[in-house]
């Protein structure tokens, strides 16, 4: 990181500590106002100064920056942003023959053997399920169901 944004960095914490300092003594002037006054005093202190917002704002994009500027500045000193995949010294390494492939019999027996089918997901959801052909076959097993009770069965 250059010293650019280390120092933008150190403005940015130090100013919202200061506005997270000036909230807190805010609150409790307004804590303390409106429970020895009326609510009329208590009403114009109810929201937050401007003055304390507008530090909050500017210590974020003070971080921003700063955060844009050590993205920058760490291409390995030309200025360009790097993409992760794009250098070497991230990958390298990492070789392919540590993972061992799947096959696909293999990785489905379990879910074969419980009759599970690997689209059942898709199958399942309830746009696909027929609901109003669901409800009629329970409606016939109740009837029947309520034959066979009546007839001694």
């Amino acid at each position: 990181m250059s010293l650019k944004s280390n120092l933008l960095y150190i403005l940015g914490i130090l100013l919202y500590f200061n506005s997270a300092y000036s909230t807190y003594q805010f609150n409790k002037l307004s804590r303390s106002s409106s429970s020895s006054s009326s609510s009329s005093s208590s009403s114009i202190l109810s929201s937050l100064p401007i003055d304390i917002q507008l530090e909050a704002i500017i210590a974020s994009l003070l971080i921003l920056f700063a955060s844009l500027i050590s993205i920058k500045t760490s291409g390995e000193g030309q200025g360009k942003v790097t993409a992760l995949l794009d250098s070497n010294d991230i990958i390298q390494g990492y070789k392919v023959q540590n993972l061992k492939p799947i096959e696909m019999r293999l990785a489905t027996c379990d879910d074969e053997v419980r009759g599970v089918c690997y689209t059942e997901d898709l199958e399942n959801k309830a746009n696909f399920i027929d609901l109003i052909k669901i409800r009629k076959n329970f409606k016939n097993w109740i009837d029947e169901e309520d034959l066979n009770v009546k007839k001694g069965v």
